[in-house]
This record gives C-alpha cells, sequence and structure tokens, in this order.
C-alpha cells in the first residue's frame, strides 16, 4: 500500500443483500480490482445484523483473496446512513466481532472521539485495519485544515488516512494535489486522496505521481461523483505509470 501504482477499490452498492453478493461473482471476474469496498449504508435496511455477518462472510469467499473493506457513510459525509452515533458504533461493532472485514472505514469528524477510539480499538484487535476518512462534498477546505485534519487522523490510530472534497475550481486541485505530495513526503500514513466531480477526475488517476495510495472505480453504479468506470481507470493508471511495477 503506498508504493507503485494506486490499488484499485471497486465498491458495492446494492440495495439489496441479493445484489451485492450477484454484483461481488462478477468481481471475481475482474483481475483489475485489487481491493472490494462494501457500502453497506446503501442497503434498504440494517436492521437484521444476521444477515449483514453472513453476507459479509460469503462476500469474503467470493472476492477472495482481495481484501473487504466495509463502509457505513453517514449523510453527512456524502452518505445515506442517519440513525446517529450509538447506531453507527453498534453496526460496526457486530461486524468486527465477526471478523467480517478486513479493513474499516471511520469517519473522524462525524463522530465523537469516544465512538472513534473504541472503534479503532476493537478493529485492531481483531487485526482490521483502519481507513480514518474525512469527507467535504461542498469544498475545497483551507490547506491548513486539511492539513491538520490528516495529523488529527494519525493521533486517533488510523491505518490509512483518506481525504475527499469538492472542487470549485483548477486551483482547488492543485492544492488538493499539494496536499498530498507534502503527506507523502512526511505523514506517517499511506494516504487515500481525491478532488471529486468532473473538475477533479484527474487526481484519480495521478496517485503514483502524487502519492494517493487507492482509487475507487466503479462497475455499473459510482459511490461518489466523479468516479471513473474500472476498465478506464485501469488503462489510464497503466498508461500514466512512471515505472514499471
Amino acid at each position: 500500500m503506498g508504493v507503485g501504482k494506486p490499488k484499485i477499490a471497486v465498491p458495492l452498492v446494492g440495495t439489496s443483500l441479493q445484489s451485492v453478493i450477484y454484483a461481488a461473482r462478477q468481481i471475481g471476474q475482474q483481475p483489475a480490482i485489487d481491493l472490494v469496498e462494501w457500502r453497506i449504508d446503501f442497503l434498504s435496511g440494517l436492521n437484521n445484523i444476521a444477515k449483514l455477518v453472513d453476507t459479509a462472510h460469503q462476500l469474503q469467499a467470493l472476492i477472495a483473496p482481495r481484501p473487504l473493506l466495509i463502509t457505513l457513510r453517514t449523510q453527512v459525509e456524502g452518505g445515506h446512513f442517519n440513525e446517529g452515533d450509538q447506531a453507527y458504533a453498534n453496526i460496526y461493532q457486530e461486524l468486527l466481532e465477526n471478523r467480517c472485514m478486513d479493513l474499516i472505514d471511520l469517519e473522524i469528524t462525524a463522530h465523537s472521539s469516544v465512538v472513534i477510539q473504541q472503534l479503532v480499538k476493537l478493529a485492531h484487535r481483531q487485526n482490521a485495519k483502519v481507513i480514518m476518512s474525512s469527507h467535504d462534498f461542498k469544498q475545497t477546505p483551507p490547506t491548513a485544515r486539511l492539513t491538520s485534519c490528516l495529523h488529527q487522523m494519525e493521533r486517533a490510530g488510523g491505518d490509512i488516512a483518506k481525504i475527499a472534497v469538492m472542487p470549485k475550481n483548477t486551483t482547488d486541485i492543485l492544492r488538493l494535489l499539494e496536499v498530498t505530495n507534502d503527506y507523502h513526503l512526511k505523514g506517517k500514513l499511506p494516504l487515500i486522496s481525491m478532488s471529486m466531480g468532473q473538475l477533479g477526475k484527474i487526481t484519480r488517476i495521478s496517485g503514483e505521481l502524487f502519492g494517493s495510495c487507492i482509487t475507487f472505480a466503479s462497475l455499473s453504479q459510482a459511490s461518489a461523483p466523479g468516479q471513473i468506470r474500472l476498465e478506464s481507470m485501469k488503462m489510464m493508471i497503466d498508461e500514466l505509470s512512471i515505472k514499471d511495477n
């Protein structure tokens, strides 16, 4: 992670467990995919934890040897989940205790520090890596705030840092790339960064040059604005590669 070409992650965004399993079967036929993200906030219901656990175990078997990242994205960070900190923590706790994932996404600024620390400790006890994330769908925050957020992720115990922002102009994109490059050279964690939307697509394919270690591509439905389809993503990353990996 963080060496050579960025790894390609594909999100599963089905609204039913059956559709998620179907999509996972297609992934087994795609050698370009390095990592699978299950966006459970897209599901129409999250009440049956037993079925979630069972489906996660099926996914792990279907996508092996690729790792499974489970993400419960909240509305404030561009997702669909809005049931509060306690429900957020309870769902993740059950999934972690049943060893349903290789990586977990935790939103550093959307939840209390107590919830974040509890989930980080549990994830590490279960040998799951923590992607500590921050998403801004309205703007690209000032450079100092982005840098401060990355250091906050380090202090909170993240294993990988992730920032996703929305650009209003090309200057915003250049600032995001500058933050990415600077943190790649000086920071403590592997970094995922992206500028979203049509304007920011260049940041999704330039990870090897500036230091973003994972990029997200779509098989069918995108999970974020500006996401590039898998076939195109693979071709562009290979074409732009600065060395033979």
